[in-house]
């Protein structure tokens, strides 16, 4: 349902299909806005809070990003409401969850690393690891 014209005694709908149950977020992954900056103009009509949370959402990553409990901090929103605006707009692919661990470290392959090939037990224990996750 849409409404085109919005005035006073009007109101704007918008009906997202239902999809299968919310994805399960947590207060220490760093949403991610994954699409254009453009393509937020329509969620911001559905979600009125999102014009507060986008800057968070869109932050260069260069500090790891702000969690969603360091996002609760700072714009004083309660996490229950958070964390759902996160799971719905994750759950349609605007946004990506990324641990904070993922973006806060720095990971360096060792010498090591070479010997991977020459070792089956440790090339499928690589390719076991890397399907399961």
């Amino acid at each position: 349902l849409s409404s085109e014209s919005v005035d006073s005694d009007s109101l704007h709908l918008q009906q997202y299909p239902l999809l299968n149950k919310l994805p399960e977020v947590h207060p220490y992954e760093v949403p991610v806005w994954f699409l254009r900056t453009e393509d937020s103009r329509e969620y911001e009509h559905a979600q009125p809070i999102l014009t507060q949370l986008l800057p968070f959402f869109m932050e260069d990553g260069r500090d790891g990003g702000s969690d969603i409990a360091t996002i609760c901090r700072r714009t004083s929103l309660e996490i229950t409401q958070v964390t759902n605006l996160v799971a719905f707009l994750t759950q349609r692919e605007a946004i990506r969850l990324v641990d904070r661990v993922e973006m806060s470290h720095v990971y360096v392959c060792t010498s090591l690393l070479r010997d991977l090939p020459r070792h089956e037990r440790l090339r499928n224990a690589c390719v076991e690891y890397c399907r399961s996750t």
